[in-house]
């Protein structure tokens, strides 16, 4: 590599090379945990992820010289999320096939626990610090979210290369709206309803091979068993969004201060 290529685009080997500290991290906590004999993925993931967290904190924000491109409202988080968890919520009890449903308490643990921690850690490694520490070395915005994006969808497909192709796609997205609200709020708060909908999803099974005497009769009569489980997953998508739409527009309607502001 010539000196001026390392000049030009040192920073972004200096955020890989963080990038890759927290990966260690998350490797170590979840090793040490199952050395402890700790088997709930869930738990283990809070664990890992609230590591990464602390170690941003307490390490990345207080070394690394960058301002971040805007700020976290948890006041638009929690109208985008909260909202989105009473939606998925309602789905699931209504939609998904009857052997696949946890028990309450467990839904909320990992719903309301666990994606939180998840979508917080990944949006501030990649967007916050990623992007902000980009942009302020004189990188165009686009750039910083295409760049960001990429090296977000290669964290997410270390075992399936599928995985980048659902992966890229939201890295950009979650970088738009980070760049265009100046709010990593609402970013986080997709996040965590996106990973909820796949872990919902995860858990469900394929609709052709359910029985009839397994579901019940509102799912059947919902759902019944000629629809393919694709259709099944693009309405709970399409559900969703249409959902999260209709949120924002009710705000910028009535004049909410928290999430109007974020779409004039």
């Amino acid at each position: 590599m010539s000196p001026h290529f390392l000049k030009r685009h040192g920073v972004i080997f200096t955020i890989l090379w963080q990038v890759l500290i927290c990966f260690f991290i998350t490797m170590a906590v979840i090793i040490f945990l199952y050395l402890c004999q700790a088997r709930d993925k869930e738990t283990i993931g809070i664990v890992a992820y609230l590591a990464v967290i602390l170690f941003y904190y307490f390490s990345i924000r207080k070394r690394q010289s960058f301002e971040p491109i805007g700020h976290c409202s948890w006041k638009s988080f929690l109208i985008i999320y909260g909202f989105s968890v009473v939606y998925l919520g309602i789905y699931a009890l209504i939609c998904l096939p009857v052997q696949t449903i946890t028990p309450l308490p467990y839904v909320a643990y990992v719903g309301l626990i666990s994606f939180i921690f998840v979508g917080w850690a990944e949006e501030l490694i990649f967007r916050e610090y990623f992007m902000g520490k980009m942009m302020q070395h004189g990188y165009k915005p686009w750039t910083a979210i295409l760049v960001s994006a990429f090296f977000f969808s290669i964290a997410h497909s270390p075992e399936n290369l599928y995985d980048i192709i659902p992966s890229l796609p939201l890295g950009i997205l979650f970088g738009w709206l980070y760049i265009k609200t100046k709010d990593l709020g609402i970013p986080i708060a997709l996040h965590c309803c996106w990973n909820m909908i796949a872990w919902l999803l995860k858990r469900s099974e394929i609709w052709e091979s359910t029985d009839i005497e397994n579901a019940a009769p509102v799912i059947t009569a919902a759902f019944p068993q000629s629809l393919s489980y694709e259709y099944y997953v693009i309405y709970a998508l399409l559900g969703w969004l249409i959902f999260i739409v209709a949120i924002f527009l009710i705000a910028k309607k009535i004049g909410g201060r928290y999430v109007a502001q974020c779409i004039k």
